[in-house]
């Protein structure tokens, strides 16, 4: 089973109500996020997505980690979104209708230069060939669907070093 799966499914699975102690500390275990985000700066997020189970798992994982992301479905409101506020990172989608990632990532870097590495990519496409082109000349990390909480925070990390935000020595260089 798929990681995304199996925590969705482990999530669901656990009961409410008075419960015996080993069975209590399983289902707390299956609720508990993974590690959070240990010697990451706390980051604001712009989660680009029109699959709104993904966005919403996503998001959730990085709350769990202390960062604040916000969700929007597609590149246009992306787009309205980066015009009101800063964020540190822009996690989108590849495919979305109305503006899509790649048309969403050429945009950015015209009106926003200083955001162009600070973008990932996720992809449902087990990289085709046009899918693969464009990751490679951009060099942005990506992160595969579905993805563990662990893949997610690599790739945080990723973008954070790559940007300048946090220094490779793991040293935040985000002044909040």
């Amino acid at each position: 089973m798929a990681p995304l799966e199996s925590s969705l499914l482990a999530r669901d699975q656990v009961q409410e109500g008075p419960r015996e102690p080993a069975l209590a500390d399983a289902a707390q275990a299956a609720e508990k996020p993974p590690e959070a985000s240990p010697g990451l700066p706390r980051c604001r997020i712009l989660i680009v997505d029109d699959e709104a189970e993904v966005a919403g798992l996503l998001a959730e994982m990085l709350e769990a980690g202390g960062h604040r992301p916000d969700v929007v479905t597609d590149g246009m409101a992306a787009l309205q979104r980066l015009a009101e506020r800063p964020y540190d990172v822009v996690l989108s989608d590849l495919r979305m209708p109305n503006l899509d990632g790649p048309a969403l990532h050429r945009e950015v870097e015209r009106r926003y230069p200083h955001l162009k590495g600070r973008f990932a990519f996720i992809t449902g496409d087990a990289l085709g060939d046009e899918t693969r082109t464009f990751l490679e000349g951009v060099a942005v990390p990506h992160l595969g669907k579905p993805f563990s909480a662990d893949e997610v925070l690599r790739v945080l990390r990723q973008v954070l070093v790559q940007s300048g935000q946090m220094g490779s020595d793991r040293r935040s260089t985000v002044v909040r």
